[in-house]
């Protein structure tokens, strides 16, 4: 038989309580609704105080409800006395709420207060004693025909979403017979905690009416590509991804002084109309498969006489829709770069500003990156090969097969602009090959047909165009300090989805983008920014079109070099001539010459500028030199530099000079404009597609058309493995349309009609070379 000993003992109950109000907002009206919940610790609760935080409208209509009986509660106001006791706030209204006696447990009180909104006001929030550490729950519900913003003081933002579904779980838990706003036409909107009676707490909520847009249509997506050319026009190529509903054409009105070039709709030629000022570009019909239109703009627009040259602006149409996303692409020629955007531009390349050991003279090039980084990449593309090898080889999305990739230790990061530029996006169809598993590299093989590349980054697999490999000869990855900055984007946009200029995006979030039309063969051309052999690109975004404040500075990398130089050249010559100063005096100088450099280079703006950075330099090696001539006297004396020959000093000196004078030669060798590249070399190869029936957009052509002799030159260029870079020349063809026609029996016309544009730096007159050998006329 057994026993067990059993005791019982009361626990005792701590006071306890927590508020929850609902705001409900509509254009004209807002509605409160408190549900406050108060335990008394094993007592009953004769009468409950309260406060109100901040200002009221209507404090006399706010109703309060005992929820058991459903009758409504006197109340009384309190004095200033029993608000000290209490703990509550010294200003605001404050009662007493009468309840009739009861027994002890939990209470539940409601209340309800519905006032005019202007919109504009103070959400009222009420507290409860002390001796109840009361919580608290503020959920505001905004018509959907209202946009809202909020400021907040003391209080502890929430999910608004989360929150209000834990209140929706929580009523039904409860019982709750008072509905939740109608999701229909209320939105959850912000959320936030309280905790106490605080009289600083504030919560100022601000709305307006969302007025429907008078444009039937919509710009997804802009993609604007300048070409920079100093001393002549510059030519734009403008993508507009155009979604419209009820509308037959798009209302564009170029930049003043813009010349349009040409116009393409879906990859074909389209004639504008004219429409006062602007153009009325026809688009296509709408039907469910096709939702949106692509819209291809190529002009010319002058240098601004009044505007910097060196600083580029997105010039710009004005287009009847708005656009809801911008990409911008800058295409500069070398020794061209970006020293820093305007605050209206979100960069979309990794960049990084560089350590103060390389302001003055720029970066020492050299491969970054040590054996343990690299026997890490061998590792990760060893991996994925494995799940290349098991991935079975059918015809799958390309969003689906990434995906597939994406179940290993190493996460995948898509370079969406880069891939939408090539055409490709998560919806098209690929058929991957079948890999050897004997063989390495089978992902980069894979992905190869299709002009893409896979390139490891510290942990993460990137998946880029092979044009814009950031490990292709002469990429950012030679540089340690950009891939520690490509690191942390790619590592940024594993963790939240993306990046902060949406260019690099996870699989998943990817596979939600929009997939081009058209193959990758067709819409290439479209929206491609490939950089001419010697240029460079430069990519920003925008949240719609941007505001004045987009602009980009351009300064010249060698020049800028040159001239951190010279100046270090100059601050060198001076502190040597001032060697004969005292050397308080010296020190002085030269402590307050480092202070203004380093503190104008610390200012983001003066960063770019080579004065800081060359003083710095020069400074620094004054101050060597300096230290140099001091040492010989502490350690062998003064009598040591008194017995030195006249024949010494002068030989000192003169490896002085000629030291100043091998800088200086440095320096202009430096400044020195680069040479023009492509006149002396071998003239293009032209290529002839010959036209056979309508144009499939789905086949990739098959056949063309070239001189003899510029086969044997691309066939021994192909049996040497050397590809020379194009040549630089300024004039680009556009466009070109032949007709043939024969003339009798043995005679053909050839009627050829070429859209030229000059991209020449020099902006001066350029020659179009066309082979006509064998011709009559």
């Amino acid at each position: 038989q057994a026993e067990a000993l059993v005791e019982r003992r009361r626990v005792e109950v701590e006071s306890s309580g927590s508020i929850h109000l609902t705001a409900t907002v509509d254009p004209d009206r807002l509605r409160l609704d408190w549900r406050i919940g108060v335990e008394a610790g094993g007592e009953p609760l004769r009468s409950l105080p309260l406060a109100v935080v901040g200002p009221i409208v209507g404090a006399r209509d706010v109703t309060f409800l005992d929820e058991a009986t459903g009758m409504p509660l006197a109340r009384r106001p309190l004095d200033a006395r029993r608000r000290a006791a209490e703990g509550l706030p010294e200003s605001g209204d404050a009662w007493e709420l009468a309840r009739p006696g009861t027994g002890p447990g939990r209470v539940t009180l409601r209340a309800r207060l519905e006032v005019p909104w202007s919109g504009r006001g103070t959400i009222p929030l009420l507290a409860l004693p002390e001796r109840f550490q009361a919580r608290g729950l503020v959920l505001v519900a905004v018509n959907r025909g209202l946009r809202s913003t909020v400021e907040s003081r003391g209080l502890r933002g929430l999910d608004p979403m989360v929150a209000g579904r834990a209140r929706e779980a929580e009523d039904q838990d409860v019982g709750d017979n008072q509905p939740p706003p109608d999701p229909v036409a209320y939105r959850w909107a912000h959320a936030f905690g309280t905790a106490g009676a605080n009289a600083d707490d504030r919560l100022e909520l601000r709305t307006e009416r969302l007025e429907p847009s008078r444009a039937s249509g919509v710009i997804g997506e802009a993609i604007l590509t300048t070409y920079v050319a100093f001393g002549g026009a510059r030519r734009q190529h403008l993508v507009l991804r155009v979604v419209a509903t009820d509308v037959s054409a798009l209302e564009v009105t170029l930049p003043d002084g813009a010349t349009l070039a040409r116009v393409r709709r879906d990859g074909q030629a389209v004639a504008p109309t004219r429409l006062g000022r602007g153009l009325a570009i026809p688009l296509a019909a709408p039907q469910p498969s096709r939702t949106c239109s692509t819209i291809v703009l190529d002009y010319l627009t002058p240098q601004r006489p009044s505007s910097d040259p060196t600083t580029v602006r997105p010039e710009l149409p004005a287009t009847s829709p708005p656009c809801v996303g911008f990409r911008w692409q800058v295409v500069a020629p070398e020794p061209w770069v970006v020293a820093r955007s305007g605050p209206g531009l979100v960069a979309a390349d990794p960049v990084t500003a560089p350590p103060w050991t390389r302001w003055p003279f720029g970066s020492w090039r050299g491969e970054a990156g040590d054996p343990s980084s690299r026997t890490l990449e061998a590792a990760m593309l060893r991996a994925l090969d494995e799940r290349v090898v098991a991935t079975r080889p059918e015809e799958v999305a390309l969003g689906e097969w990434f995906l597939r990739w994406d179940s290993g230790t190493w996460p995948l990061v898509i370079d969406r602009l880069a891939l939408g530029s090539a055409g490709w996006g998560p919806k098209s169809r690929v058929l991957p090959p079948r890999a050897d598993p004997a063989r390495r590299g089978a992902a980069r093989a894979a992905v190869r047909p299709l002009g893409l590349t896979v390139v490891p980054i510290g942990g993460v697999l990137l998946i880029t165009i092979q044009a814009e490999a950031p490990d292709r000869p002469g990429g950012p990855l030679r540089d340690p300090a950009a891939r520690a900055a490509w690191e942390a984007t790619l590592r940024e946009a594993t963790a939240w989805g993306a990046d902060p200029s949406d260019r690099f995006q996870s699989v998943a979030r990817w596979r939600g983008e929009v997939t081009p039309k058209a193959p990758a063969s067709s819409e290439a051309d479209d929206d491609s920014a490939q950089a001419p052999a010697g240029w460079r690109v430069w990519r920003f975004a925008a949240p719609g079109w941007p505001g004045p404040d987009a602009l980009v500075r351009l300064v010249d990398e060698r020049s800028r070099a040159a001239w951190r130089w010279a100046i270090a050249l100059a601050v060198q010559v001076v502190g040597i001539a001032a060697g004969r100063l005292p050397a308080p005096t010296r020190a002085a100088g030269l402590a307050a010459l480092l202070a203004v450099a380093l503190l104008a280079a610390a200012i983001p703006e003066a960063r770019a500028s080579e004065v800081p950075s060359g003083a710095i330099g020069g400074a620094l090696a004054v101050l060597c030199f300096w230290l140099g001539q001091a040492l010989p006297r502490r350690i062998r004396g003064a009598v040591w530099e008194s017995r030195a020959s006249t024949t010494s000093r002068a030989a000192n000196l003169g490896a002085r000079l000629t030291l100043l004078v091998l800088v200086g030669c440095v320096a202009s060798a430096l400044s020195a404009p680069p040479e023009p590249v492509g006149r002396d070399r071998e003239p293009p190869i032209l290529a002839l597609f010959p036209f056979d029936g309508p144009p499939d957009p789905s086949r990739a052509p098959d056949r063309v058309l070239l001189r003899l002799e510029d086969y044997d030159r691309l066939r021994a260029l192909t049996e040497e493995g050397q590809f020379q870079a194009g040549p630089d020349v300024g004039v680009g063809a556009l466009a070109a349309s032949h007709r043939v026609a024969w003339q009798g029996d043995n005679d053909v016309i050839v009627e050829s009609e070429f859209e030229l544009s000059n991209d020449a730096r020099s902006g001066s007159a350029e020659a179009w070379d066309f082979p006509v050998e064998g011709v009559r006329d």
